[in-house]
């Protein structure tokens, strides 16, 4: 499910209105915040939702054992325990984005011995991998940093690692930041309806009119065929992909 289009937007709409009418009532928000995110990446991949969730258990099971005790007072660890904490992510998507490439490269080398290169493993990487694992990193730090409250339920942070508007293409945010605002029921009175409308109609403009646009007919076009274009068609594509870029993430 894409971003930019008329599914996304009724999927929005549809889960924008089941949280509002579910904001006192935490639990039962939580729960359709985590389905929808669930429904949302399974478009692309049910399986790797199960990834999803292993990394976000480990998250918090990391989180409670590296949280402060009730006093306040960190309580003591062993050295080895935020760094291995950190691993696990981090082995994840090493595995997913450089077990092939190192195969290659291993491959490679066997080769130019004349001995047997091992087989690649075809590896398929899950969408916004690289978001994922480092939500989860945020969050393992900030409660070792005694920044974010450790999570006593998995629920929190299982929204917090699989929440559909960031997961397939960031931003990654701060644990610190995001956990507060699912704990606590919204307060009508203090939400800037009109900026937060205006932030997504800007959005909308940045990805839908701006960054897709140069991609169909500037930066696609020419990347295709990089030397069937003149010298300035080049440039003028470098430099729309460097805004292409920029609308999407700012988007």
């Amino acid at each position: 499910m894409l971003f930019p289009t008329g599914a996304f937007a009724l999927f929005f709409l549809g889960v924008f209105l089941a949280h509002w009418g579910l904001r006192r009532h935490l639990v039962a928000d939580r729960c359709l915040l985590l389905g929808a995110s669930i429904l949302f990446y399974a478009q692309w991949s049910l399986e790797f939702c199960a990834l999803l969730g292993v990394l976000g258990l480990w998250a918090w099971g990391a989180g409670r054992l590296l949280a402060p005790r009730g006093d306040g007072i960190a309580a003591p660890r062993p050295a080895w325990l935020l760094p291995l904490a950190v691993a696990g992510p981090l082995a994840v998507l090493g595995w997913f984005k450089y077990a092939d490439f190192f195969l290659a490269e291993a491959g490679a080398l066997l080769a130019r011995l004349g001995l047997e290169a091992p087989p690649l493993l075809g590896i398929v990487l899950p969408v916004g991998i690289s978001f994922f694992c480092f939500q989860a990193i945020s969050y393992i730090v900030d409660v070792a940093r005694g920044e974010a409250r450790a999570e006593p339920s998995p629920l929190n942070v299982l929204v917090y690692i699989f929440f559909f508007p960031h997961l397939a293409a960031g931003p990654i945010v701060r644990a610190a930041h995001f956990l507060p605002q699912v704990a606590t029921p919204a307060d009508p009175r203090r939400i800037p309806f009109l900026m937060a409308g205006l932030l997504i109609l800007g959005g909308l403009v940045k990805k839908v009119l701006l960054a897709n646009t140069l991609a169909t007919q500037l930066v696609d076009p020419v990347f295709r065929d990089p030397e069937g274009v003149a010298a300035l068609d080049a440039l003028l594509a470098i430099y729309g992909y460097a805004a292409q870029i920029w609308c999407d993430f700012s988007a």
